[in-house]
């Protein structure tokens, strides 16, 4: 019952926060690009500002090229394109959110039923390991194996629900500052938070470029907010949810980042660690194992 409880509170948060979070992410949306016309407009004034505050350079051709992008970008032919176009485009992506949550309410069913059943899961695997090894090295594989899962589970949980705290201030913050577009861009830092080390650069570059078209000064205040929760996540926040929950040198976290972005792009730079997490676990447990053979003490 325990477990049917804790799926039905995670269904729960998550339709409360579909029917919360999408609507005004579509809205927010919606307003960016209603902007992105008045933006422009006022690029293009503020580089012909340029060439009289700044006689001796010549901004024309950057100026003209501008100009020249903008009519093509904003021309009837090309908003009626794009309107055409978008409408496969969000049947395409609609049918593969549909497909997506379907894989996931089965993913959960399955889950369920597994969980229920884990201890007869176990003890069948205990029962036909002992068949053909010995019970020491039995017990030895499941608990190698459960610290591998314990690594790899705390970890992901646990940075998860820091990403999720970090997402949740960004929005009070920027709610409390009056900053524009404080939801879609809280969502973005909650959700590239998640990447180590350089989650927080990536999460906070869409959103400096957004505010900025509204307002420079804006701009500097969120960049200095940003600072502030990165700081607090480095400092206090991370270490008191995670802890030292890998084991790995800021170097092998690097490593570990770069090598699982290059080979499954963003969900490789956050899962990429726990998985080099696990691997330096049972490559130190070989070689305490190769020392202790040998009777030598490190």
């Amino acid at each position: 019952m325990g477990i049917l409880f804790a799926y039905l509170i995670l269904i729960g948060f998550l339709g409360i926060s579909i029917g919360i979070v999408v609507p005004q992410s579509i809205s927010s949306i919606m307003e960016l690009t209603y902007r992105i016309p008045g933006w422009f407009n006022r690029t293009v004034d503020w580089l012909s500002g340029l060439n009289e505050l700044f006689p001796a350079y010549d901004f024309t051709e950057i100026n003209q090229t501008l100009e020249n992008w903008g009519k093509n970008m904003l021309s009837y032919e090309n908003l009626k394109n794009m309107a055409t176009n978008i409408i496969p485009m969000l049947y395409s992506t609609s049918m593969s959110f549909i497909s997506g949550f379907i894989n996931f309410i089965i993913a959960i069913i399955v889950s369920v039923y597994l969980l229920w059943d884990a201890s007869w899961f176990a003890k069948i695997f205990r029962k036909t390991a002992l068949a053909f090894i010995a019970e020491d090295t039995v017990d030895e594989i499941a608990k190698i194996l459960k610290e591998c899962s314990s690594i790899f589970t705390n970890y992901v949980t646990g940075k998860m629900l820091d990403s999720l705290i970090i997402g949740i201030l960004c929005f009070l913050l920027m709610n409390i500052l009056r900053l524009p577009f404080a939801l879609i861009i809280s969502l973005i830092v909650g959700i590239t938070n998640m990447i180590p080390y350089f989650g927080p650069y990536i999460g906070c570059i869409p959103g400096a470029l957004i505010i900025i078209m509204i307002s420079p000064v804006k701009m500097v205040i969120y960049l200095l907010m940003i600072l502030c929760l990165q700081q607090f996540d480095g400092l206090v926040l991370g270490p008191k949810i995670l802890g030292d929950s890998t084991g790995l040198r800021p170097v092998w976290i690097i490593f570990a980042v770069s090598i699982g972005g290059s080979i499954a792009g963003v969900p490789g730079m956050f899962l990429g660690v726990p998985i080099v997490a696990v691997i330096g676990y049972l490559i130190n447990l070989w070689i305490e194992h190769r020392l202790k053979k040998k009777n030598v003490t490190i």
